[in-house]
């Protein structure tokens, strides 16, 4: 199952989101990312899942991938315009894992 949320856009601000990811549900969040700034997304569970995450720009390119073993993701970049960016946090672990996204 696939659920889709639509944050503030980041062009100027911050984001903050929080859900609970269960084996097989994927999150979706279409954040605005303003070009030549610094960009960073950190997602962190309560400790029970395997949280991974996946940056896409509005071309369904990959740009980013965090899957390694644990529930926090981290990606940190410098986008080169101004674009909306589809982030994916899903779980591939076996128990339900709730978790915050923050995007600045």
């Amino acid at each position: 199952m696939k659920l889709l949320i639509l944050l503030a856009a980041l062009v100027g601000g911050s984001a903050v989101a929080e859900g609970t990811a269960c084996p097989g549900v994927t999150f979706s969040y279409d954040l605005v990312f303003r070009g030549g700034e610094k960009a960073l997304i950190t997602v962190t569970g309560d400790g029970n899942g395997d949280i991974d995450c996946e940056l896409y720009d509005s071309q369904g390119k990959l740009l980013a991938l965090d899957a390694a073993p644990g529930d926090r993701c981290r990606i940190e970049w410098t986008p080169k315009t101004t674009s909306t960016l589809t982030l994916l946090v899903s779980n591939s672990g076996t128990k339900c894992d709730r978790f915050l996204v923050v995007a600045h």
